[in-house]
């Protein structure tokens, strides 16, 4: 990936991880697919996804994983994501993903992780649910959402 690309791609990262804006996280999915269609640039796949990984990765290099535009990357990466919460409206994003094994993948991170999310990485998963939810197969994270704060003790 060009300089230019990766400045790009960070830009795009630091405005999602700003929290403002939950259509941000899907700006930078599809921006990170579009440097492959139609940039014909492949952002790099780090050393850090082998089955033996020297190191961990960085948010930007988890980021473009989870984002990549093969579906074998990106399920190999979730996993990782446990490890970066703020990274974690990009599962929800992935929960609706096309490729089956990606989305099974996704929901059940999401699973696992909901119930010890702190407030402000819950408040940030909750706006990116909300709004993924209108699209084909994006139901499922909303409704972990729901039963998420179903579960929830009542505070007065």
């Amino acid at each position: 990936m060009s300089s230019n690309a990766h400045v790009d791609v960070s830009d795009h990262l630091a405005r999602a991880l700003e929290g403002a804006d939950a259509g941000a996280w899907a700006e930078l999915d599809g921006h990170v697919r579009g440097l492959t269609r139609w940039g014909g640039r492949v952002p790099p796949r780090g050393t850090w996804l082998s089955p033996t990984p020297s190191r961990p990765p960085t948010t930007l290099e988890l980021a473009l994983a989870v984002c990549d535009p093969d579906g074998r990357t990106r399920e190999a990466a979730l996993p990782y994501v446990t490890h970066v919460p703020t990274l974690l409206p990009l599962a929800v994003i992935r929960c609706a993903d096309w490729v089956e094994p990606v989305r099974e993948r996704a929901r059940a991170l999401l699973r696992a992780e909901l119930p010890g999310l702190a407030p402000e990485t819950l408040t940030a998963v909750a706006s990116v649910a909300l709004r993924e939810g209108r699209r084909l197969r994006g139901d499922s994270a909303r409704e972990l959402l729901i039963a998420r704060l179903h579960e929830s003790p009542r505070r007065i």
